[in-house]
């Protein structure tokens, strides 16, 4: 199992690679098949979020998990209330 910020570090990079890279080079059919793929790793990076999110702790004095979440994220607390919910409901449950 690799680290986590290494992982993140090769994930920002191809991102810049993707945000760099020309489609229009690429004939129509595989435009179409580079942004399936696009769409696949959107996906896989909105679960890997949920199952992070669930495993988010909530430390003595700080504020609920929603609240910090937005402040990290910069997004509403009603959107970090919807992340955290949507985690909790979507990520798969071990016994």
């Amino acid at each position: 199992m690799g680290s986590i910020t290494a992982a993140l570090d090769a994930l920002d990079a191809a991102v810049e690679m993707l945000g760099a890279a020309d489609i229009e080079e690429l004939p129509a059919p595989e435009r179409f098949a580079a942004i399936e793929r696009l769409e696949k790793a959107i996906r896989q990076q909105v679960a890997i979020s949920h199952d992070q999110t669930t495993h988010l702790q909530r430390y003595e004095g700080c504020p609920p998990i929603p609240i910090v979440l937005a402040d990290v994220l910069r997004i509403s607390r009603a959107a970090a209330k919807r992340r955290v919910r949507d985690a909790e409901q979507l990520t798969p449950r071990t016994m």
